[in-house]
């Protein structure tokens, strides 16, 4: 039986990055080589560059025009459609950071129970310290 040597798929364009096995991109390889295209912008940019339109258009300060369009959202969201109001928020100031507790109750009883016996640890030596005994470190650890 003969083995057929292993072949590699053709690049679907030049700009496609080499891979590893994996698929992942090779060491000092980036999977946008070209970066942000010029004069791409955020959002925030873009929604203070409108603000300052609106507010020229009206004749309105542009601190005026913001509270405006809060209000509106903030209507909106009054009324039970929050997307507006969530989708400036999260663009303009960023999502909140949520805490996740990994953790399951196997996990919490254990650390329980180890905080426990560091705690009566802590207790046996305070109290070996201020009495003369004979008992190890060892010896209070085990009892813990």
């Amino acid at each position: 039986m003969t083995e057929k040597p292993e072949k590699k798929p053709e690049k679907a364009s030049e700009n496609q990055v080499e891979r590893n096995d994996k698929g992942q991109f090779a060491d000092g390889q980036s999977g946008n080589p070209k970066g942000k295209p010029l004069g791409t912008t955020s959002f925030k940019a873009d929604f203070d560059e409108v603000v300052k339109e609106i507010a020229k258009e009206n004749n309105m300060t542009i601190s005026a025009t913001r509270k405006i369009l809060f209000k509106v959202a903030f209507k909106q969201a009054k009324g039970g459609d929050f997307n507006f109001f969530k989708d400036i928020m999260d663009r303009y100031y960023g999502k909140p950071v949520q805490p996740v507790d990994l953790k399951d109750e196997r996990e919490k009883e254990e650390i329980e129970k180890q905080r426990k016996k560091i705690n009566k640890l802590i207790k046996n030596v305070k109290t070996a310290n201020t009495k003369d005994t004979t008992e190890t470190e060892e010896d209070m650890f085990i009892s813990a």
